[in-house]
């Protein structure tokens, strides 16, 4: 089944127009003019930033960098209640042994089995886990 096209708001292919002839007459390595980016920013403000940078042909990270707290973020599903420490008991054999599982924001996983090794191993990996993908 051919899909439907997607329709571009007329501010947005007004702006995008603007963009095509920039394109076509700038000279190799110009950046683009910060007028363009600053309507860029506030139609992404209105249409949002995926939408505005893939009819611009953006980059969206770039646009996005640039236009926050103009740009807004797509909301976060709330997957889980946060903690913020975890206490770790150690068990009554001689060995301590456990499994950790750790999910950031953004849906990473890392898990971790630990056997005779002390909470700061687990302390110093899950900081760098969460630290990395920030």
């Amino acid at each position: 089944m051919p899909r439907k096209p997607i329709e571009i708001p007329r501010r947005l292919a007004a702006l995008r127009e603007r963009f095509e002839h920039w394109r076509a007459s700038r000279k190799r390595g110009e950046r683009i003019p910060d007028q363009l980016w600053e309507s860029a920013v506030r139609l992404a403000g209105k249409y949002g930033a995926y939408k505005t940078a893939r009819t611009l042909g953006l980059d969206y990270t770039s646009l996005k960098k640039r236009g926050s707290p103009s740009v807004p973020s797509q909301p976060r599903t709330k997957r889980s209640a946060r903690a913020d420490f975890v206490t770790l008991l150690p068990t009554s054999s001689g060995l301590p042994e456990c499994t950790v599982e750790i999910e950031n924001v953004h849906g990473s996983k890392m898990r971790i089995h630990l056997r005779g090794a002390d909470g700061t191993t687990l302390g110093a990996l899950a900081r760098s886990f969460l630290r990395e993908l920030e």
